[in-house]
C-alpha cells in the first residue's frame, strides 16, 4: 500500500495555481472589475479570493464556485505546475 498522506483542509494540490489573466479577462466581462463585485459574483470571500489570486492553492469548493461562476470548466481557470521539491 503507497505511503501517501491525505490533501490538507481540502486543497486541490499544492500543484495547482489560478490562470490570473485568465480569470482577470473573465470577471471584467462580466464586468466585475473590483475585489467587491469579484466577491458578489463567485460567492468567494474577499480574502479568500486574494490568497488564489496570490497563488495559493484553492480548496475544491472555492475553485468550483469561481469557475462556475465564470462559466468555465476548472482546467480553464487552473493550471498545474511542477512540483520544484
Amino acid at each position: 500500500m503507497p505511503d501517501t498522506a491525505p490533501t490538507p483542509a481540502g486543497r486541490i494540490s499544492e500543484t495547482f495555481r489560478l490562470r490570473r489573466e485568465v480569470y482577470d479577462r473573465l470577471v471584467e466581462a462580466k464586468g466585475a472589475g473590483t475585489v467587491e463585485q469579484q466577491v458578489r459574483l463567485t460567492g468567494v470571500a474577499r480574502a479568500t479570493l486574494f490568497r488564489i489570486r496570490g497563488g495559493d492553492p484553492p480548496s475544491l469548493t472555492s475553485a468550483v464556485k469561481i469557475a462556475d461562476a465564470l462559466g468555465v470548466p476548472l482546467n480553464a481557470l487552473f493550471e498545474r505546475v511542477k512540483d520544484t521539491a
